[in-house]
């Protein structure tokens, strides 16, 4: 259900999963574009999970290991696909595994105000709320 890609082997479905990559990065500010993340995933600065149902991808998350003084931590950057409520419980119990595995102390997201009721159940609680405002330099 939930698969891992090997930086090497984002160029090859790279075709199949960048519009559910967009479609998460419409949602931004702006702070990355659709090749931004394809360097990264293929850089190996972003990791890649793919989810299948009954063979038809229907999600798309990209992660990032983060390291702070004290803690690391797996953040997930973006999240996108179809019937989420059938694969969301699954993929968390996934991140989570993988988190401890790699000795990662929190998972985080920065997530739009809907997605807040979604992860509660899953034991997610708001810690941050991140606010930007444009500046013209110009």
């Amino acid at each position: 259900m939930i698969h891992f890609v090997p930086k090497e082997k984002v160029a090859l479905i790279w075709d199949d999963i960048k519009d559910e990559i967009q479609r998460a990065l419409d949602h931004a500010q702006g702070e990355e574009e659709l090749q931004d993340v394809k360097n990264k995933l293929e850089e190996g600065v972003y990791g890649l999970l793919v989810i299948f149902i009954e063979d038809n991808l229907k999600g798309v998350v990209t992660v990032q290991f983060m390291n702070y003084p004290q803690i690391r931590a797996l953040r997930v950057v973006t999240i996108s696909g179809h019937d989420y409520f059938k694969w969301q419980v699954p993929l968390h119990e996934y991140l989570e595994k993988w988190a401890k595995e790699q000795g990662m102390q929190r998972i985080e997201a920065m997530v739009r105000k809907g997605q807040i009721r979604a992860l509660a159940p899953l034991g997610y609680k708001p810690a941050y709320t991140f606010m930007t405002k444009d500046i013209d330099n110009g």
